[in-house]
């Protein structure tokens, strides 16, 4: 299974950086892949911001484009990629873990090194029983990762429920941190994309000091089902019901008329 994943990954990681590519000066991968990061957390992370919050947000979306010499095929080129993200994160889990790894935009020197997801499938699945018996007797699980990187322990947990026919979106609350911007940035991409509700947080989990927390949207879906989220929503404010669903349609990033076409498909 994990050779075949491998192969899957491969694949997409192919068609991710052929398109990153073509972004920019190819010199610019790095840099076209923490833009990438910045505009699609900004654009997930408005869904659930107050108002206030959500402004401020596309408008760092607007500020990141204008960097480009042709806006408009850059903003079609990272929804390209958004997709290819999507189609990634449902059929391999974690993706920018990795690919970050392989771009070499992780900092080593600051112990930046992730788990393989095949090790975070397995640890899943060694728990996955006394989770899923939770489940059963309290109609949800709550998992918590304080240095969560891209996020791949927690859309382990993920899979290992849906492998057993349960529903992430309604059974499992997560809580993921991490001191890293870039990070922050991923764990909440593809959370978002694994349809895990979460309280992500970009801070450092051992002196606790918060720069910035988001629920990613599915969090709005468990608070419908459930009434109630976990302790942290006190400090960072109940998420509001989301304007309209799916939530592609959402992102303002693919309101421009240069990306309707890719809109329709």
């Amino acid at each position: 299974m994990f050779a075949e994943r491998r192969a899957e990954y491969r694949k997409y990681e192919k068609e991710f950086l052929r398109t990153l590519s073509s972004i920019d000066d190819p010199r610019r991968d790095r840099e076209c892949f923490r833009d990438f990061c910045s505009i699609f957390f900004y654009e997930l992370a408005s869904l659930t911001a107050p108002e206030d919050r959500a402004a401020t947000l596309r408008k760092n979306v607007a500020a990141i484009l204008e960097q480009y010499k042709n806006k408009e095929e850059a903003a079609n080129n990272y929804k390209r990629l958004y997709d290819i993200v999507a189609q990634a994160v449902q059929n391999v889990g974690d993706f920018l873990g990795p690919l970050s790894t392989d771009l070499g935009v992780l900092d080593s020197r600051n112990g930046q090194f992730f788990s393989p997801y095949s090790l975070c499938l397995l640890m899943a699945q060694l728990v996955g029983a006394s989770r899923i018996t939770e489940i059963q007797q309290s109609g949800f699980t709550t998992v918590a990762d304080p240095t969560a990187g891209s996020g791949a322990t927690l859309i382990a947990a993920a899979e290992v429920l849906r492998i057993n026919g349960l529903e992430p979106m309604t059974s499992i609350i997560a809580h993921a941190a991490d001191v890293s911007s870039i990070c922050y940035h991923m764990c909440f991409i593809q959370l978002t994309l694994a349809g895990v509700p979460a309280l992500v947080e970009h801070m450092d989990s051992l002196s606790l000091k918060r720069f910035d927390a988001a629920w990613t949207p599915m969090a709005h879906i468990f608070w419908m089902k459930h009434g109630h989220l976990f302790p942290p929503e006190e400090e960072v404010g109940k998420p509001p019901p989301l304007k309209a669903l799916p939530i592609g349609t959402q992102l303002s990033l693919f309101q421009n008329k240069s990306t309707d076409r890719a809109q329709s498909t």
